[in-house]
């Protein structure tokens, strides 16, 4: 076996494919931290909206701002933050 080739199962893939693969896998992940990210940011306004005081998703509120003006937030997705803040208030009636 070549040390650019890897198997899955009996599958032989390329170096070029294995690269596919890994940078498929590394956007699903990307996505999905952004996805939870933007739930639980608008789960937090809506509990918000109805306590006001809550501290723990006032917390999570700020944390989830800060988050998605971060150059991690900027790595792992090209929307704009204040865009996302706008719509994710809208959507939570906040």
């Amino acid at each position: 076996m070549k040390k650019d080739n890897f198997y899955v199962g009996r599958r032989m893939i390329t170096n070029y494919a294995k690269e596919m693969v890994i940078l498929d896998n590394w956007r699903v992940l990307a996505a999905t931290i952004v996805e939870l990210a933007i739930k639980d940011y608008v789960r937090a306004l809506k509990v918000l909206k109805a306590k006001p005081h809550n501290s723990e998703c006032r917390g999570a509120k700020m944390s989830s701002e800060k988050f998605f003006k971060s150059e991690w937030f900027n790595m792992l997705s090209d929307i704009d933050p204040e865009f996302l803040i706008k719509n994710c208030k809208r959507l939570a009636d906040y």
